[in-house]
Parts: structure tokens; sequence; C-alpha cells
């Protein structure tokens, strides 16, 4: 998923339109990599209540595995982890 900033818990700032906080919902299941550079990292990313966090985050120094793995899809009921 594009970003400009993240942090080590998932969050996720992306550019502002919220097309994937607003997609992922309805799907089945997802999985969310964000892609970016170390220099991109935060101490912490401001997340609202339909805000995603991301499952892992992959930059040019390390692959981040963040709290919680991939998880059922928020706010629909029934769901699964996409890897259980």
């Amino acid at each position: 998923m594009p970003l400009l900033a993240f942090d080590r818990m998932g969050g996720r700032l992306g550019y502002g339109a919220g097309y994937y906080d607003r997609t992922l919902p309805l799907l089945a299941s997802h999985f969310t990599m964000g892609c970016a550079f170390a220099a991109q990292a935060t101490a912490a990313v401001p997340m609202g209540p339909r805000d995603i966090p991301l499952d892992v985050l992959a930059t040019e120094r390390e692959v981040i595995l963040c709290p919680g793995g991939p998880r059922p899809v928020h706010g629909v009921p029934g769901t699964a982890p996409l890897f259980p």
C-alpha cells in the first residue's frame, strides 16, 4: 500500500483520500503490506476509527511484522484472518 509515513505498530499515513481504508472492509479478507524507505518511519501515526493498520511493512533495511499480524476484516462480522 502506498504511504507517506508509518510506525512500527502498523499505522500508515496515506495520501489523504482514504481509498484503501474504504475499500478493504468490503473484501472478504485482506492482507496489507506497505513498502517504504526506513526514513519514512515516525514514532506514532495518528489512527482514526476507520484507519486500517498494516499487517507487514518492508523497508530497504528490514521487514516489520506489525503487532497482531493478519487480522479479521475490520467492521465485517464473521470474517476470518487471511492466514489463520
